[in-house]
């Protein structure tokens, strides 16, 4: 077993069979594995039992509206874009009770009475997801109203990266500065080596990521191993084709607020929220009270009753919804946390039942801010 300093300059191998027993490692350390696996025709981060139910040899097809699997002819355990969904639903949890209300003689009390959260290893993570944490971070971590739910999700949470190494012909992550390869915000990083579920060039990225490693059978790296693993993210840096500017983008997107683009937007848009519901960094919520209950729900912008105010909503039209929507993302993000809302994933993309592509949208309104009739 090798006793590895947090600092090692050169990364070691993990091969297949030490890989194996990373669950029994991470279940000792009290984490319950959480990676992807092929459910319901998607590639989701799910509770994983051991390696066996990682989806060995699939890959996952995208384009605007539509994704799907299909099988790769080699035996790589990490061999698609990115799971469909993402951590968030492991952090920002899609339904959370927050508080209850309770009689103690006879009189109602509320007290604090949060879901139990689960110590849970987050297994398979992109760049891009980890970029998204990031930003959730950003959000939910303020220190003048940190999310108590949230805070403790996330100290209990390990993030194993796998570097990416076939990005989707949707994913833009580069534009955004949030990949494809990682380079922090994890605990410990995968580079899987071809020809695929043999062997991990292995990152730390944190000192518990250091002790989780310290008990996995490992040896040293060779010349041909490390040069190997920048081949793999010099090769999905190549295969990224979408761009998204962002030069001028903000300016762009508030001068043009008024312009018709929108409605022609709008005149394909469901409104139906998948495009939030499937984004790494969206947080609104909404909260209910069922019974003595007080919980969260996930909500999304393009609902009316998420703008609803006495008399209608405030944003009632779809080319109204759609505008909120991607100029929060895209420029008042920025303003309210210093950072864009978008890591370049593509999965609004994909998921959104129109084919509508945040890039083109985006594209087209930059064109109409310098003048372009087209």
């Amino acid at each position: 077993m090798s006793k590895l300093d947090f600092h090692t300059q050169d990364p070691p191998i993990l091969e297949a069979e030490a890989f194996g027993t990373l669950w029994r490692v991470l279940n000792d350390f009290g984490y319950q594995v959480v990676g992807p696996a092929l459910r319901d025709g998607a590639i989701r981060l799910v509770p994983l039992e051991s390696a066996d139910d990682l989806p060995r040899g699939i890959r996952d097809l995208q384009t605007p509206g539509n994704y799907r699997t299909s099988s790769r002819d080699d035996g790589y355990l990490f061999g698609y874009s990115h799971v469909a969904d993402g951590a968030k639903r492991w952090l920002l949890r899609p339904r959370t009770t927050l508080w209850r209300i309770s009689r103690r003689d006879g009189q109602p009390t509320i007290e604090e009475s949060r879901d139990p959260v689960p110590k849970v290893a987050l297994l398979g993570l992109r760049a891009c997801d980890l970029k998204a944490i990031e930003i959730l971070d950003r959000v939910m971590l303020r220190e003048s109203r940190a999310d108590t739910d949230y805070a403790e999700c996330r100290e209990q949470t390990l993030l194993i990266a796998v570097n990416c190494e076939w990005p989707s012909s949707l994913c833009f992550c580069e534009s955004m500065g949030a990949g494809p390869q990682a380079t922090g915000g994890f605990d410990l990083c995968l580079t899987e080596l071809p020809p695929g579920g043999d062997r991990f060039l292995v990152e730390v990225g944190s000192p518990k990521g250091h002790e989780i490693l310290s008990r996995l059978n490992t040896r040293p790296a060779t010349t041909n191993e490390l040069h190997e693993s920048k081949k793999v993210i010099a090769r999905a840096k190549g295969s990224l084709r979408k761009r998204l500017e962002t030069r001028g983008l903000t300016q762009a997107l508030y001068s043009g607020v008024e312009d018709d683009h929108w409605e022609r937007v709008a005149g394909r848009c469901f409104a139906c929220g998948n495009c939030t519901f499937s984004c790494p960094t969206c947080f609104c919520c909404d909260y209910q009270d069922l019974g003595e209950i007080h919980q969260r729900v996930w909500d999304t912008c393009f609902h009316s009753e998420f703008s609803g105010l006495h008399g209608g909503a405030v944003r009632g039209s779809r080319a109204s919804k759609y505008r909120h929507w991607i100029t929060h993302k895209l420029a008042s993000w920025q303003e309210q946390f210093q950072t864009l809302g978008c890591v370049g994933c593509g999965r609004c993309i994909a998921w959104c039942p129109a084919g509508i592509d945040l890039t083109e949208e985006a594209r087209a309104l930059v064109g109409v801010a310098q003048g372009d009739t087209k």
